[in-house]
């Protein structure tokens, strides 16, 4: 995953697949720095495809996000592809798409990344193993990437975590009450001013 030659064995088996790059919109320079190569289409569907060299650019004072070998270790096999793909284990999809909330993409990215947090935890919620989670908030960094959309979804009446593991990570997370009202209400705005959802997310 993180080396160059694994990209692009990746990316010549996406282009036999029929992924396509469109540099227009996704020119390869903006990607140098990111965490992906930039997105291939898929010619038929219009599927999007991200090869990643990491899952986010995170700071480098970000403390508690695993490492690619932890997260190498922790994946188990897709329920929809079954052996032909990996998934991440349920409580470290929640910590990335969490991470991608507070520390990702463009405002309307951030909006349809809560959307894909709502849904797998109310898909996966039984099966996310609950001290797993508590041991990735460990450090605040994580503590507050974890804290502030779960949070949110529970004030929202949304499938969220149980009380007690909330109440975990907003004190780890070191945020004060006014610190966790005003960061609420900035997802409200950014809810607000999220462009139309993608072809492959309903409205």
């Amino acid at each position: 995953l993180p080396s160059d030659w694994m990209a692009a064995a990746s990316a010549g088996a996406a282009a036999k697949a029929g992924f396509v790059p469109d540099p227009a919109r996704h020119p390869a320079e903006k990607y140098r720095r990111h965490h992906h190569l930039p997105p291939l289409f898929h010619r038929e569907t219009g599927v999007c495809l991200e090869i990643h060299h990491h899952l986010l650019n995170l700071p480098e004072r970000f403390q508690g996000f695993p490492s690619i070998d932890e997260i190498w270790r922790s994946v188990q096999g897709s329920r929809l592809y079954p052996g032909k793909a990996l998934v991440l284990e349920p409580a470290l999809e929640v910590l990335t798409t969490c991470a991608h909330i507070t520390h990702g993409d463009s405002i309307g990215r951030r909006a349809q990344n809560l959307i894909d947090l709502a849904r797998t935890l109310e898909i996966d919620g039984p099966d996310i193993d609950r001290d797993r989670l508590e041991a990735l908030a460990s450090g605040p960094d994580a503590a507050r990437a974890l804290a502030v959309p779960l949070l949110y979804l529970a004030r929202e009446g949304l499938a969220a975590a149980p009380e007690s593991t909330l109440a975990l990570f907003r004190e780890r997370s070191g945020l004060r009450r006014w610190e966790l009202d005003l960061l609420c209400a900035l997802i409200d705005r950014y809810r607000i001013g999220a462009p139309p959802a993608w072809p492959l997310v309903s409205g």
